[in-house]
């Protein structure tokens, strides 16, 4: 197994999703921006997060596999921080909750929206789709956990297990 990505702080993550974005743009990749703000929309005001995730999807769809060598779920975070930032929500990654590390807390700006939204992702290659059952489980076990402590617990809090399989994606709403 090759080096493991670690971002250790925010400002160095914002650098790393400008980069990781640039890159993108660079090789003709990029997202359709009214999908994006439709997905934002939804995600504001009915917690609905699968536009987004299909906008995530097919991102990823235009890689070629080369790119996923090495590829790992902070490849696939940072795609949702760089659709999702600056939209409405405050973009947490890593966010300490219950002895452990949420992977992407979204908290809504001001008065717009509905509701919060907590992400746990897990990513796969398909030549390990067998292990999809343990690490859906795993991430639920995960999002429960983490949905304990008292600053997030609120009634307007959704809860994701979203896996990727290569391109490919399975949502859970806890």
């Amino acid at each position: 197994r090759g080096p493991q990505l670690h971002i250790p702080n925010r400002v160095i993550e914002e650098v790393f999703v400008e980069y990781f974005i640039k890159v993108l743009k660079e090789n003709n990749i990029e997202a359709d921006s009214i999908r994006v703000d439709t997905g934002v929309t939804e995600l504001l005001n009915t917690g609905d997060i699968s536009i987004i995730t299909n906008e995530v999807s097919k991102l990823l769809a235009k890689m070629s596999n080369r790119d996923f060598m090495n590829f790992d779920e902070k490849c696939i975070k940072s795609l949702y921080i760089g659709l999702i930032h600056n939209d409405g929500f405050e973009v947490y990654s890593e966010y300490p909750a219950n002895s452990g590390y949420i992977d992407l807390l979204l908290r809504r700006k001001g008065i717009l929206g509905n509701y919060d939204i907590m992400i746990e992702l897990k990513y796969l290659k398909k030549s390990n789709r067998k292990l999809l059952e343990s690490k859906r489980v795993e991430a639920i076990e995960q999002l429960k956990r983490y949905s304990q402590d008292e600053r997030i617990n609120k009634p307007d809090l959704k809860k994701y297990a979203i896996i990727f399989i290569g391109s490919d994606y399975k949502i859970y709403e806890v």
